[in-house]
């Protein structure tokens, strides 16, 4: 046998066992094989396109919220919503402006949608009359040198607001910070006004006219007027605003494991998604979401079935709803709504797990919201060969369900694998997570909470600061942690 020969067979032998190293460093041992298993089992009905994208409030987000009620009950989660497993959200399906809105100005009747209408920051429902008072583009920055409220009472008054800013609408306009509505609105009502009036007789700067499906407004009656008022300085103003507001149900999805601790730990996912497309087509969230709810599901399942390693603490599971419609589900339960009487700890928030990649990192947001997280994170051990190690960020972003915990006054993190190009689009499938991976990402995480709970042990130590410690290490404090960092 030539030697280019055996040096060619010892190649491909050599290239045979590292690929056989390799597959195998990747193989889930037995525990998450079935881990990995029930995970597709979960995203795979949660992303199906009998749900139609799971859009909140919808049947698809009933049909999920359903499945994960079946799933809490099957685990031996005890309810905490406030209907059984449920915490039920009003959502507006629909807001239409009344024939009756009306406004007269200085005696001269306008015609509600030719002449103005109510914009979406408007309360539904306001009478108001008296005096109006032109207050210009309604900007007061004294670094802009521009203050349209100096010298002007609008205590108890109407304020007219030109919608256009100084110099018009440009990107390197100095004043487009104060371009969008909301601001100026509250800062009218900061200074006592009763309602708010914008004009413009410019058809470019015109809101769209369709009120948004919104429960929450600015609490007082906002017109648009599609005429130029800004010679007029004040102006008798009788208003009326009846709007028609049309609601349906959503639903956040609450179970907990009861071990007789002082304290509650929340572990949450959205459940929600994008519903469906113009075009029809359906956005399944396969990654984005359901891969987090399938991980607190299996999470739910070793934390209930091993109590003693999580002593410290109770544990409360949350599937939120909303969180594509600006955080609705985690905004209500983070305001205290959740048995306010109830002392949490801290929160773990699950967010698209399902793309562990070739580096085996995880993301986690929120780390400089208490110092114990490092070190929590620092005694995790986990085979690198399945999670090399976490990619740290000290701040939470600000559309996550983290963040509506953290800016309440909870210590909150968030895992997660990161976004990629197929996330929030209609290309989400169950097909593409990796299940494997995210068995791996769960084996982690548990591990992770182990750590946490065995650092609030309930035998502490006070620091200088007056910071709970156990052996020199600084613990995850309650609400009082937080409550001066938002």
């Amino acid at each position: 046998m030539s030697y280019k020969s055996n040096f060619s067979k010892f190649v491909l032998l050599s290239f045979v066992l590292s690929f056989s190293q390799y597959s195998l460093a990747q193989k889930p041992r037995f525990k998450e094989k079935k881990v990995a298993k029930n995970l597709e089992s979960h995203v795979t009905f949660l992303s199906s396109d009998e749900l139609e994208g799971r859009l909140t409030a919808s049947a698809g987000e009933a049909t999920s919220a359903a499945y994960i009620e079946s799933e809490f009950k099957a685990i031996g989660l005890e309810p905490a919503g406030n209907y059984g497993y449920y915490h039920n959200l009003s959502v507006a399906s629909l807001r239409m402006a009344q024939s009756n809105s009306s406004l007269l100005l200085d005696g001269n009747v306008l015609t509600l949608f030719t002449d103005f209408f109510p914009m979406s920051e408007s309360a539904n429902n306001g009478i108001v009359k008296g005096e109006a008072i032109n207050v210009g583009y309604g900007i007061q920055d004294a670094g802009l040198k521009v203050e349209s409220y100096t010298g002007k009472d609008v205590r108890g008054k109407i304020v007219l607001i030109n919608i256009d800013i100084p110099g018009g609408q440009s990107e390197h306009n100095r004043f487009m910070s104060w371009t969008g509505s909301s601001y100026r609105i509250q800062y009218a009502k900061s200074k006592g006004a009763r309602a708010v009036i914008f004009y413009s007789a410019n058809k470019e700067l015109y809101p769209s006219g369709t009120l948004e499906k919104i429960m929450e407004t600015s609490g007082m009656p906002v017109l648009f007027v599609k005429k130029d008022l800004s010679e007029t300085k004040t102006t008798s103003v009788d208003l009326t605003v009846d709007i028609m507001l049309l609601t349906t149900e959503a639903h956040n999805v609450l179970g907990y494991i009861d071990n007789g601790a002082p304290s509650f730990v929340i572990i949450s996912a959205n459940h929600d998604h994008l519903g469906i497309s113009p075009e029809g087509k359906i956005y399944n969230g396969a990654a984005d979401n359901a891969s987090g709810v399938a991980a607190m599901l299996e999470l739910a399942k070793k934390i209930k079935a091993k109590p003693k390693h999580f002593k410290n603490n109770n544990y409360m599971f949350i599937a939120f709803t909303g969180k594509e419609q600006d955080l609705l589900g985690s905004d209500k339960l983070g305001r205290g709504i959740l048995k306010p009487n109830m002392p949490f700890n801290y929160s773990v928030n699950l967010d698209n797990l399902g793309h562990l990649d070739s580096t085996k990192t995880l993301q986690v947001y929120g780390t400089g919201n208490s110092p114990t997280w490092d070190v929590a994170l620092g005694n995790v051990r986990y085979a690198k060969r399945k999670v090399k190690g976490v990619v740290k960020t000290e701040a939470l972003e600000q559309d996550t369900d983290a963040f509506s915990f953290y800016r309440s006054g909870f210590p909150s993190i968030l895992f997660t694998t990161g976004d990629i190009a197929t996330d929030k689009t209609t290309e989400d499938v169950a097909s593409l997570v990796n299940y494997a991976g995210e068995s791996f990402v769960v084996s982690y995480i548990y591990r992770f909470l182990c750590t946490t709970d065995r650092l609030c042990k309930q035998k502490k130590s006070t620091d200088q600061d007056g910071v709970r410690t156990i052996k020199g290490m600084k613990t995850i404090e309650y609400r009082e942690v937080l409550k001066n960092n938002y």
